[in-house]
């Protein structure tokens, strides 16, 4: 008779743990937000390429750099890579972000769009959500404006790491002469099983109707 008194205490103990666990994790998230990614010059990347006075390095993001980054793994779900482009012309350089691609065994994947990564990744139980049921995000089109985004998943929704994720990817965006920029793409897991994959990231100066692509190995 003790130990079926004794059940209902364990799981309001268990939900209380969990509560605290699940809100100490969504804090860390918050903290990440304020985390910048570190500078460098794509030039110091290992296996970086340059091509038409544009310099591009890749490199995988790997555990210790997703816990700083986002406060959590994200290789359980996603192939996240960290690009960085620098701008060594006189001229203005445009990044195409949205049409890059990997080449990973032979196939062509396209990174994984930033409102199109929700599914189990960001959902998280309702006592760990920390700023309600709807998250808005500023996706950047082609034109350079922004189209305001309302997402809803049953009011499940981890709002910090969605932004967070979204202000880190690396966004269709104009580098100025002499600057980096630096930003994440994240592919689909399955990419993470090619030995020899390359980036090819499509690039163009703003003197010139000419898009070239610079193929950069992933170490």
């Amino acid at each position: 008779m003790k130990n079926i008194v004794r059940i209902p205490q364990l799981i309001a103990l268990w939900l209380v743990v969990t509560s605290f666990a699940a809100q100490a994790k969504t804090s860390d998230e918050i903290k990440a937000l304020s985390v910048p990614i570190p500078y460098r010059d794509a030039s110091m990347i290992e296996g970086a390429v340059a091509l038409r006075s544009a310099v591009v390095g890749v490199e995988y993001a790997d555990r210790k750099m997703q816990k700083r980054m986002f406060a959590r793994r994200l290789d359980k779900d996603f192939y996240p890579l960290l690009i960085r482009v620098t701008n060594d012309s006189d001229q203005r350089l445009l990044v195409k972000a949205p049409d890059t691609y990997l080449l990973s065994q032979s196939a062509k994947i396209e990174p994984q769009q930033i409102h199109q990564v929700f599914n189990g990744l960001i959902k998280t139980g309702k006592t760990g959500r920390a700023l309600g049921s709807i998250v808005t995000l500023g996706l950047s089109n082609l034109l350079g404006g922004n189209n305001a985004v309302m997402v809803q998943y049953d009011g499940d929704i981890n709002e910090p790491l969605v932004q967070n994720m979204y202000n880190k990817s690396l966004k269709f965006s104009i580098v100025e002469s002499g600057d980096t920029l630096s930003g994440f793409l994240f592919f689909d897991k399955k990419a993470s099983k090619g030995k020899k994959n390359e980036l090819a990231l499509p690039l163009q100066y703003l003197n010139s109707v000419e898009t070239f692509v610079v193929e950069v190995p992933v170490l």
